[in-house]
């Protein structure tokens, strides 16, 4: 029970003592909705961008299971490779294994139907750095991709369509921005930290621009220092790091 009282009074501290918050022009974070509202609370001056590598494993995540559902016996169980060969990209695909996707879809037209659209949908995910233009077809796109989603009669599709459209504007963002929280994951990875309760922040001050990582879970471990003041060294605290841009 102390938990519920504990973790959100860490975090309050911890943000209202961060200096610059309201300077924080865009939060990249996985689709995980308590860090949404952390986000929108302590930030509310920054615009939230989904991770683009954790919608993509989303969609793969979904589209694996109902295969797997509609043909247990040749993609359930990791048998022959043949899951990992639907969900590698296709221009990374050798000709032995184009043949390999060629003989099963002779046999298994429903499931190249299902292979197309998470492809389509995948290359559409992975666009980035567009102009305000170019983003509203593609932001034209993904609405569609995700109607069609939230219709079909697939209880796992319809699980990913509703994701996706409580999610239609951080995931729209991913068009005109180029940036991830591939930071963080490595600053988990060196502190040996849960990956999920990281998040970074692009912060833009008048004497310093500069990317911050922090993870959540270590909020009341370490204080970011004033934007205005001297950047500490790569390395220098274990729980939070930092690097000129």
């Amino acid at each position: 029970m102390w938990l519920k009282v504990a973790v959100p009074l860490i975090c309050a501290t911890f943000c209202n003592q961060l200096q610059g918050r309201h300077k924080v022009k865009m939060v990249c974070i996985d689709m995980n909705s308590a860090y949404r509202r952390l986000v929108r609370e302590w930030f509310p001056n920054a615009r939230i961008v989904a991770d683009r590598f954790h919608v993509i494993r989303l969609v793969n995540q979904h589209f694996s299971e109902l295969c797997k559902a509609i043909d247990e016996k040749q993609l359930a169980y990791g048998r022959g490779g043949m899951m990992r060969l639907l969900l590698t990209l296709r221009d990374r695909l050798t000709d032995s294994q184009k043949e390999r996707l060629r003989t099963y879809f002779a046999d298994r037209p429903d499931i190249e139907s299902l292979y197309e659209f998470l492809h389509e949908t995948a290359d559409l995910l992975r666009v980035r750095a567009q102009n305000i233009d170019s983003c509203r077809k593609y932001v034209a796109e993904l609405l569609d991709k995700i109607d069609q989603l939230r219709k079909t009669p697939f209880a796992p599709l319809r699980t990913l369509g509703k994701t996706l459209h409580n999610w239609r504007e951080e995931v729209a963002r991913m068009f005109r921005f180029t940036r991830n929280n591939g930071i963080t994951e490595g600053v988990s990875s060196k502190n040996e930290v849960d990956p999920a309760a990281c998040i970074w922040l692009s912060v833009t001050s008048k004497t310093t621009a500069c990317v911050y990582a922090f993870c959540a879970a270590e909020m009341a471990g370490e204080l970011i220092r004033n934007l205005s003041g001297k950047l500490p060294a790569e390395g220098a605290c274990p729980r939070l790091w930092c690097r000129a841009k």
